[in-house]
C-alpha cells in the first residue's frame, strides 16, 4: 500500500499482520512443516524476496504457495479496483491483450479470487501481497516481508531446511546494518524517485539511489557477497531490486543515470552470481515483473527490450551467432584462415585482423616463412608442438620451444623470421591483430615468452589476459583474453568474459558442446 504526504512525497504504508512463527514453548504460530501457506505475485518485489528465501531456504515442502496475477483488476471488476487476482487461466490486461502466465495459480487455501477477499474473510484491513497464512488455525500471520522472511531464516530453516543459514548469528550485526540504508535508499528508493510527484522528491531520491549503488559496487570489489564469503538475507533483500533495474527501474521509475549493466561492474558479477543460485532463476519471471510494472502506467503498453537483458545474459551465457569453418591456403594448405577482414564476421571481433590455425600431418623439411615484414599492427603465435628457430630485427636469436609464445608489437616496422624445428604433425595458432593508433607507427617490440612462463590454472594456460586472477606474462594494448582449455571427456569449462567483449571458441582435437550446438 502507499500514500502521499505533503507535497507529493512517497510514503509506504505500514503492514498490518504482524504476528510471529516461534518455535518457543506455547507459540500460537509454532514450528511445523505444512502448516502454513505464502500467496506472491512475482512482479511485486516484496513478494518476490519471500519467493527467493523459501527457495533458497529449501522449504518449499514446507510452505505451499500460491501466484497471483501480475495484472490487477480495473475499475469494472466485481471486487472494485487494483486488486490482486488469482487468475491462472489469463486475463485481458488494460492494453486490451489476453495474457497468460504458466506460474499462476488458483487460490488453493480458501478458494478466493482477490487477495482483498482473502484480507476480509479473516478481518484484517489490508489488500496487499505477500500474506503468510496458517492453514491450520486459519489466521493471516503476517504480510509483511521482512519478518516473513526472517521467520523462514530463523524459524522454519534451523528445523525444517536445507541447512543454509541466511541470518547467521555471527553476521546478524552486519546483515541489519545493510538493510538499514539498503531499504530506504534502494528498495524503497527506487519508489520514492518513481511514484513521486514532487521534483525536489525525486532528485533527492535520484541521487540516493545511484549514491547507494556506488558504495554496494565499491564493497563488493573485495568480497563475493555482501558481507564476504556468505549469501545473507541483506542479499536476498538487495536482489529483486538490482534486478528489476536494467529493465525496469531505469525507465518505469525514471533511475536513468545509468545501467548496472555499463556502469557498475562488481554490482553486476554479483547480480549474476546470486540469478545463478538454485532456484532463483525460476522464482524470478522477468515477463510477469514487466507486466506488473508497466501494463497499468502511461498508455499501459509493455516493452519489449531491452532485448539484451535476457535469462542467458543473466546466466552469463553468450548467444552463438555463427559458426567459422574457415579457408585453407599457404603451402600445402597447411594454414586454416578462421577470420579476415572481408568476413561479415570481422566486425565483431575486433583487434583481431586474422585467426589463422596451422595444421597438418606432415611438413615438408625446413618448413617455416622467411625474413618478411610487419607495420602497424601485433602478432601472436602459439606453437603447440614443434619447436621454432626464429630471428628478428629486434636482436633476438633462438630457439622458442613448443608451448612458448612470440609477442612482437611492429609498430612503425619489424622484421622476422621462423623456422620449424623437425618434421611430422604441427598445431599452431597464429592471432593477427590491429593497433591504436597511438601505437602504429610507434616503436616495435617483441617477447618469446618460454613454456615455463606461461601461467597456468587447472587445465587452463592463460596466453593473453587473465583467468581466475592469474595474469598472463605480458599486457596486450587493448583488453583481451586468451586461453587454451583442456577439457577431459564430460568436463565443463565456464569462463566469464569482461564487459562486452565478443567471445570466439575454437576446437581443434575432440568435441564440445557449446550451449546447444556440437563443435568438432
Amino acid at each position: 500500500m502507499t500514500s502521499f504526504s505533503v507535497p507529493g512525497e512517497f510514503i509506504r504504508k505500514a503492514s498490518t499482520a504482524r504476528h510471529v512463527i516461534s518455535s518457543a514453548a506455547g507459540s500460537e504460530f509454532p514450528v511445523e512443516a505444512g502448516r502454513y501457506h505464502l500467496y506472491i505475485a512475482f512482479n511485486c518485489p516484496w513478494c518476490h524476496r519471500t519467493a527467493l528465501t523459501r527457495a533458497l531456504l529449501g522449504l518449499e515442502d514446507v510452505v505451499t504457495m500460491d501466484v497471483a496475477s501480475p495484472i490487477r483488476s480495473n475499475k469494472d471488476h466485481p471486487t472494485g479496483e487494483n486488486n490482486w487476482l488469482f487468475e491462472p487461466d489469463g486475463t485481458t490486461a488494460l492494453n486490451g491483450r489476453f495474457i497468460k502466465f504458466d506460474q499462476l495459480t488458483p487460490d488453493t487455501v480458501n478458494g478466493l479470487t482477490t487477495a482483498r477477499q482473502i484480507y476480509d474473510k479473516f478481518g484484517v484491513d489490508q489488500t496487499s501481497l505477500p500474506i503468510l497464512f496458517d492453514k491450520k488455525a486459519q489466521r493471516i500471520v503476517n504480510n509483511e516481508s521482512s519478518e516473513i522472511i526472517r521467520m523462514f531464516a530463523t524459524e522454519l530453516a534451523p528445523a525444517l531446511g536445507n541447512g543454509r543459514a541466511l541470518y547467521p548469528t555471527e553476521l546478524a550485526a552486519q546483515i541489519d546494518e545493510l538493510n538499514e540504508w539498503i531499504y530506504p535508499q534502494i528498495n524503497n528508493g527506487a519508489y520514492r524517485a518513481g511514484f513521486t510527484s514532487n521534483q525536489d522528491a525525486y532528485e533527492a531520491a535520484f541521487h540516493e539511489y545511484f549514491a547507494a549503488f556506488a558504495k554496494l559496487d565499491k564493497i563488493l570489489s573485495t568480497k563475493t557477497w555482501l558481507t564476504g564469503e556468505t549469501l545473507t538475507e541483506a542479499d536476498v533483500r538487495l536482489f529483486p531490486t538490482v534486478l528489476r533495474h536494467d529493465p525496469i527501474y531505469y525507465v518505469r521509475m525514471k533511475l536513468n543515470h545509468a545501467y548496472v549493466r555499463d556502469a557498475y561492474p562488481n554490482l553486476n558479477r554479483w547480480l549474476k552470481q546470486f540469478y545463478a543460485l538454485p532456484g532463483v532463476a525460476e522464482n524470478s519471471p522477468l515477463d510477469q515483473m514487466k507486466q506488473g510494472y508497466f501494463g497499468r502506467t502511461w498508455n499501459n503498453t509493455v516493452p519489449v527490450g531491452p532485448t539484451w537483458f535476457t535469462k542467458n545474459y543473466l546466466m552469463g551465457r553468450r548467444t552463438i551467432l555463427h559458426r567459422i569453418d574457415g579457408r585453407r591456403h599457404g603451402p600445402g594448405g597447411l594454414i586454416n584462415r578462421l577470420v579476415s577482414p572481408e568476413d561479415t564476421l570481422a566486425d565483431q571481433l575486433k583487434p583481431f585482423v586474422f585467426i589463422d590455425n596451422v595444421a597438418g600431418d606432415e611438413l615438408p623439411p625446413n618448413f617455416g616463412f622467411g625474413f618478411h615484414p610487419h607495420s602497424g599492427i601485433a602478432t601472436l603465435t602459439y606453437q603447440l608442438n614443434k619447436d621454432v628457430q626464429y630471428t628478428d630485427t629486434e636482436g633476438h636469436d633462438g630457439v622458442l620451444k613448443a608451448l612458448g609464445l612470440e609477442w612482437m608489437m611492429a609498430g612503425g616496422g619489424a622484421w622476422h623470421r621462423g623456422t620449424i624445428v623437425g618434421t611430422g604433425p604441427i598445431m599452431a595458432f597464429q592471432l593477427w591483430l590491429t593497433l591504436p593508433p597511438a601505437l602504429e607507427d610507434g616503436p616495435s617490440l617483441s617477447q618469446y615468452i618460454a613454456p615455463d612462463r606461461v601461467p597456468q590454472v587447472d587445465n587452463v594456460r592463460v596466453l593473453m589476459g587473465a583467468y581466475k586472477g592469474v595474469r598472463a606474462a605480458f599486457e596486450p594494448p587493448t583488453p583481451m583474453t586468451y586461453l587454451d582449455v583442456t577439457l577431459a571427456p564430460g568436463e565443463s569449462f565456464t569462463f566469464d568474459a569482461p564487459g562486452q567483449q565478443a567471445c570466439w571458441t575454437y576446437v581443434f582435437e575432440g568435441a564440445v558442446d557449446v550451449g546447444d550446438v556440437r563443435s568438432a
